[in-house]
């Protein structure tokens, strides 16, 4: 299953203007007990909707920039504090989000061996920190 994956666009998707009272700030928040029993992924999602009530891209990028001003931590950054401790920068960085489209059917990529060819359903771009 090779599959041509084309972004169409690319952006950082900050906090909602609306709905960021009381979001990061630049404000610095320490690490809880399972934040550093975590590691330091990179973890892609693929969202796929079917039938006529498949919100919009907008849409979704809309609900995606309401919960980052309720949750600043996902809009964050990784840092570092002036005692040495790795903490949430709660600067409203945004995250990055790709749209990309496929010239094949979901139903046909998934009828295959998934795990065995995950990867090829993501789009290929270079991770970016800042």
């Amino acid at each position: 299953m090779a599959v041509a994956v084309e972004i169409t666009r690319s952006e950082v998707l900050r906090p909602s203007e609306a709905s960021a009272a009381g979001g990061g700030g630049g404000k610095r928040s320490p690490l809880t007990v399972f934040d550093r029993a975590a590691t330091d992924w990179y973890i892609p999602a693929v969202f796929a909707w079917y039938g006529a009530a498949a919100p919009s891209n907008d849409e979704v990028k809309g609900g995606l920039a309401a919960v980052l001003a309720r949750y600043p931590h996902l809009a964050g950054r990784f840092d570092v504090d002036e005692r040495g401790r790795r903490c949430f920068n709660l600067n409203d960085a945004g995250v990055r989000v790709l749209e990309a489209t496929v010239a094949a059917d979901l139903a046909d990529a998934l009828a295959h061996d998934v795990a065995a060819h995950v990867n090829e359903l993501y789009p290929k771009a270079d991770m970016v920190y800042t």
